[in-house]
């Protein structure tokens, strides 16, 4: 719906900046919408919210050894841990990193990808001895950075 919002079309290729690197992925979605479709993402900050972690959770399964294993509590200062691919999921303490998502629907001057990302880098306290990776998805561009903090 964020990038419906923008003017997109399915296939349009999101920026990605990712371990010192840039590429481009194309996304393709279904360009089926309904009105029930746009009144269950009505909201467009959660819209914003939910496909910021979905973006996000792919990205990591594409360019990291990780996968999502749990959503973080709120109130954590990140939303998902995650695990080696690799690792059994049937045990119960597998973390191996801490993702903290942001989306936003459009940047505009003072919300930026780089200015959230500043914010983040100052919020997030270091938990343990997890890596932090950071995904800041932007739906304007659009464009989307994953970064270890």
């Amino acid at each position: 719906m964020c990038l419906v919002h923008n003017g997109h079309r399915s296939g349009t290729p999101l920026q990605v900046a990712a371990g010192g690197e840039n590429s481009g992925i194309d996304l393709r979605w279904s360009e089926e919408r309904t009105g029930t479709l746009h009144r269950c993402y009505a909201d467009l900050v959660k819209a914003s919210e939910f496909g910021a972690c979905a973006i996000a959770l792919l990205l990591i399964h594409e360019l990291t050894p990780f996968v999502a294993v749990e959503q973080a509590m709120r109130g954590t200062t990140v939303d998902y841990y995650l695990a080696e691919s690799a690792t059994d999921d049937t045990l119960v303490f597998n973390r191996s990193a801490r993702l903290e998502v942001s989306g936003i629907l459009a940047a505009a001057k003072g919300n930026t990808v780089a200015a959230r990302l500043d914010s983040k880098r100052r919020r997030n306290k270091p938990e343990s001895d997890l890596p932090t990776l950071v995904a800041i998805v932007e739906f304007g561009l659009p464009q989307a950075t994953l970064e270890e903090i």
